[in-house]
């Protein structure tokens, strides 16, 4: 946006706020080149990072409505368990909800049912593994927690029309 006299609101600010660059450039320096500095100017960095996970964390923690939370672990546990097969009724255990209230969640939130969002994953982890390995159809079968490699094959040309073979 430009500012009345059309300068720009950066060239306004930088206006405003002269740095002496040659001084920040000399402390830097001074910092990056003394084991002294660097430890401290690392310290900060971590500081400053921790400092803004935790907002971020709490900014989100406070937003959330509670269905937003149970969803958030339902994710969570289906990306730790795709290489297994995954119960609805144990999805919905560790999220401390009924599987009727699970199936409605996934759908207000989502737009799937979790059997829908678990497919998907797993379609997704598959394309990924077929297209960036030379793993067997049975390894990735396997991976992904599928009881054969039959099923695994009938499983992705259902949901992607091509079989293992042809999505390579």
């Amino acid at each position: 946006r430009h500012l009345a006299g059309g300068h720009s609101r950066s060239t306004a600010t930088r206006q405003s706020n002269p740095v002496d660059t040659h001084s920040v450039h000399s402390l830097t320096e001074t910092f990056r080149f003394s084991k002294t500095g660097k430890n401290l100017y690392y310290s900060l960095a971590v500081l400053e990072l921790f400092t803004a996970a935790v907002e971020l964390f709490s900014a989100n923690l406070h937003a959330a409505e509670p269905g937003n939370l149970h969803i958030r672990r339902a994710v969570y546990y289906t990306e730790e368990h795709l290489d297994q097969p995954i119960a609805i009724a144990a999805l919905a255990k560790h999220c401390n909800i009924s599987e009727r209230s699970l199936f409605i969640l996934f759908n207000k939130h989502l737009g799937v049912p979790p059997l829908g969002y678990i497919a998907a994953r797993k379609i997704e982890q598959a394309e990924k593994l077929l297209g960036s390995s030379w793993l067997s159809c049975g390894d990735i079968a396997q991976q992904l927690g599928f009881s054969s490699t039959n099923y695994f094959v009938r499983f992705v040309k259902k949901h992607t029309g091509l079989t293992p073979l042809q999505m390579r």
